[in-house]
């Protein structure tokens, strides 16, 4: 969360999956996170705006899956103050990242929800070792 909490510091800044060299991929699972600022808001990460933040999550356990849905396909855009989110496109942004733990754990399910205002909250669910699809 504080990748995302980062991005809504500064203005026009993109919280996304992926890599400098590959953008905004949106494969949460293989473990690539980015914060970058986004001068030309095109969700691309160009030479002259700088990444903020970036993150490898290795060792990602075959038992773990991370998916993600709405604006975290591409990438989630926050405005200056840090308030609304929005997708790359310009629309109004809300989705989660779920991930999950194909085990019996409880709860094995942690959803990383970002509402239309901007605010990001952590759901918890017990789904008995099963990680359904968003």
């Amino acid at each position: 969360m504080i990748y995302i909490n980062i991005a809504r510091q500064y203005a026009a800044h993109v919280f996304c999956a992926g890599t400098r060299e590959e953008g905004c991929s949106g494969d949460w699972a293989a473990g690539h996170w980015q914060t970058f600022v986004d001068y030309d808001h095109d969700g691309i990460v160009d030479v002259n705006e700088p990444q903020l933040q970036r993150a490898r999550i290795v060792g990602i356990q075959r038992s773990v899956s991370v998916d993600a849905n709405g604006p975290f396909k591409t990438g989630v855009v926050f405005m200056p103050a840090g308030g609304a989110a929005e997708r790359i496109s310009g629309a109004f942004a809300a989705g989660r990242v779920r991930v999950c733990a194909a085990t019996s754990i409880s709860p094995n399910v942690i959803d990383i929800v970002l509402s239309k205002s901007g605010r990001v909250r952590l759901e918890h669910h017990d789904f008995n070792g099963e990680c359904p699809a968003l």
